[in-house]
């Protein structure tokens, strides 16, 4: 179980601080010129892709095996617990968001920044941005709550 959980806190860090970085970098780049973005965009594709999406997906594996392990191990009456029905639910939520939203949108940008400044690119990538701030914004969200409900709750 203790290897369990290193796994699921270390899949925690990836995906809030990879989530944090890329969300500081969006902010900071939005304005700026189509080469810049064009450069910027890619790489925060890629940090979707090695960093938040794996740390997502890592956090809930590790969430659903711990939930299995502590069933087996005759704790069950664990799962009704509040903090930890919330933490599964909002954590489970959050990382399907980031895994299914956050990853494919981060990927579509990339290649729309990647492409000839154009009134449609311009466009498309700025659908694309609000998009992964709603996405991102959400999942993270629910990310503070898993996290928030398992501390603050009983």
């Amino acid at each position: 179980m203790s290897v369990l959980r290193l796994l699921h806190f270390l899949g925690m860090a990836m995906w809030f601080g990879g989530a944090l970085a890329a969300m500081i970098i969006v902010v900071n780049v939005r304005q700026k010129e189509w080469t810049v973005r064009a450069v910027v965009y890619p790489l925060l594709a890629k940090v979707h892709v090695v960093v938040v999406g794996p740390g997502a997906l890592l956090t809930v594996l590790t969430g659903l095996l711990m939930m299995g392990v502590l069933v087996t191990g005759g704790m069950g009456e664990m799962m009704g617990r509040p903090s930890i029905i919330v933490m599964q639910t909002a954590g489970i939520v959050a990382g399907l968001i980031a895994l299914l939203g956050g990853m494919p949108t981060a990927q579509a940008a990339a290649r729309a920044a990647s492409q000839d400044e154009t009134p449609d690119n311009v466009s498309l990538l700025a659908r694309l941005g609000k998009r992964q701030a709603m996405v991102s914004s959400t999942a993270g969200v629910l990310y503070l709550v898993a996290l928030g409900g398992v501390v603050l709750l009983p």
